[in-house]
């Protein structure tokens, strides 16, 4: 009896080792099927960007400024969709908006001021609202 129930509690053993094992290869399959997909969707963004700077000096070689103009518009406005809000599960906003919110109040005359900013563990909350900015703390100053 003692024989078999020994011999059982190994089988269970390594049943639990293979199936931390598999959970180990499903996580990481996970991952790199993640990571593809970035890869991929940022190698779309870049062949657009390139199609549009190509027909842009295309357009300046053929002296079609009006052409030039509106692909460059048309680029800009791809740049500023990527820097888009992008929020997560709670609703955190990504450096790059507030950086984009930053340089489009410069833009337009506003009156932008921070009173301090200083390092912190990724988050950073700006007149009561919390960004996500990859460590950096700013308030602004009323």
């Amino acid at each position: 009896m003692e024989g078999i129930s020994e011999g059982q509690k190994r089988i269970k053993e390594g049943q639990e080792e293979i199936r931390k094992k598999f959970e180990e290869i499903e996580s990481e399959c996970h991952k790199l099927k993640e990571e593809t997909m970035n890869i991929a969707k940022q190698s779309d963004c870049n062949q657009i960007r390139i199609n549009l700077m190509f027909g842009i000096v295309k357009a300046r070689q053929d002296n079609n400024f009006a052409q030039a103009d509106h692909l460059t518009q048309l680029l800009r406005r791809y740049k500023n969709r990527e820097l888009s809000v992008t929020r997560g599960r709670r609703g955190k906003i990504s450096l790059r908006q507030a950086k984009k919110d930053w340089l489009m109040a410069v833009l337009n005359n506003e009156k932008v001021q921070y009173s301090h900013c200083r390092t912190i563990d990724h988050r950073s909350y700006n007149g009561g609202e919390e960004y996500n900015n990859g460590g950096v703390q700013c308030s602004s100053g009323q």
